[in-house]
């Protein structure tokens, strides 16, 4: 790494150049933006990942050819949705337990042989089931023995969740990494478990007080697991270092994918309950007012479909060990460039799409929706065997 040569914020709260100094330290969607920027800036001895303009306005017009479709988040309905003559805080206190645990472990699936995304969301959805007779008897409160209450989530062991994924997974597949994801489920019960949550998710998200940016914080702040950011080398540290607590750190970069993505899986799956519902009730919980500010979520389906389409070049090294299907080293320049790139390149796709849609849009992008209908499009290809291999990473962040 090049020392900084500057500090300078932009009015945005983004930082000019240089990944010292993070600009704003109440906006870790912000960190992700100016950290991600700025290494791409750099100077390095290889440069990893390049990111072609002419490609990347290509697929700013397959995109803008689809402004009239709105993205739809569960178009496969993939996710858990209780009965809609529920008591709507019922609802939407399981729905939000069940997305804290999804997103707990929405990671790394590709070391297990079919078991994707689809599959998580679909097991985990016929877990939330198991007590609905008993939960159709209380109405007024949560089930104590809901799987995915705070409870539960705190005290859940690794044989458990293992004997819960093969029972009701429909081909009795256990996924990998069942440590760290029992670990994770463990943090985020307790976490919900604080006096200040009241082992309730709605109290938990009523405490950001309607921002999706401060409920990425709240996340980064009360669930380690989530904590999706790096301490870069340093001439005294030349080592990569896992960021496992101070954020304030002169040399970091911050990805978080797991975080912002739980934020827009939250919003949208209690917007959807919401419209699904004939209760006239107060949606306070769903009206969150700066989800633009969400970045990508940085995994490898997106630069695998922004690479297919020719916006992200990687260098022929990086290249020949992707292709190969060799695995990367978490934290490794290759790794870092991927995940970077991808953060702006979809950055740049936003500006473009806003500079070309008219005033009367059906859909004004933003990285959130953009990363949705990418992530959509590369989980179709990928399947029909059309894309290239995707990088591949043993970590728990994506």
């Amino acid at each position: 790494m090049t020392d900084n040569k500057s500090n300078d914020t932009n009015s945005d709260g983004t930082g000019s150049s240089g990944l010292s100094g993070p600009p704003n330290t109440n906006n870790l969607c912000s960190q992700v933006r100016s950290t991600c920027r700025a290494w791409m800036e750099q100077q390095h001895e290889q440069q990893h990942v390049k990111i072609n303009a002419k490609a990347l306005r290509h697929v700013a017009d397959r995109l803008q050819a689809h402004t009239a479709k709105q993205v739809v988040w569960d178009e496969e309905a993939w996710h858990y949705q209780p009965p809609i003559d529920w008591k709507r805080t019922i609802r939407h206190e399981r729905i939000a337990l069940y997305i804290l645990a999804l997103d707990a472990i929405n990671f790394c699936f590709w070391p297990t042989e079919r078991f994707e995304y689809a599959d998580l969301a679909s097991t985990l959805s016929r877990m939330a089931e198991l007590d609905h007779k008993e939960q159709a008897m209380q109405p007024e409160e949560v089930c104590q023995n809901y799987l995915f209450s705070p409870a539960s989530l705190a005290n859940v062991t690794c044989q458990q969740m293992e004997s819960l994924f093969a029972k009701h997974h429909p081909d009795s597949i256990v996924p990998n990494d069942m440590e760290d994801r029992c670990r994770l489920w463990n943090e985020v019960g307790k976490g919900l478990q604080q006096e200040a949550f009241g082992g309730s998710a709605l109290r938990f998200i009523a405490t950001a007080k309607g921002s999706a940016v401060r409920l990425v914080q709240l996340i980064f702040e009360n669930f380690p697991g989530f904590r999706d950011c790096l301490v870069l080398p340093t001439s005294d540290q030349p080592q990569v270092q896992l960021q496992e607590g101070n954020r304030n750190s002169s040399s970091m970069i911050y990805f978080l994918k797991r975080a912002q993505i739980c934020v827009g899986d939250l919003q949208a799956a209690l917007s959807s309950s919401s419209s699904s519902s004939s209760q006239e009730e107060e949606q306070n919980d769903t009206q969150w007012t700066d989800m633009d500010q969400l970045t990508t979520f940085a995994d490898y389906r997106l630069p695998q479909l922004l690479r297919h389409w020719g916006a992200l070049e990687y260098s022929a090294d990086l290249a020949k060990t992707v292709d190969a299907c060799h695995t990367l080293v978490p934290g490794s320049d290759p790794e870092i460039s991927i995940r970077a790139a991808t953060v702006v390149a979809v950055e740049e796709l936003v500006k473009l799409l806003s500079s070309s849609s008219s005033p009367s849009s059906y859909l004004s992008w933003t990285a959130v929706q953009v990363d949705w209908y990418l992530w959509q499009v590369g989980e179709k290809m990928d399947a029909a065997q059309e894309l290239a291999p995707h990088h591949r990473v043993r970590t728990i962040y994506y």
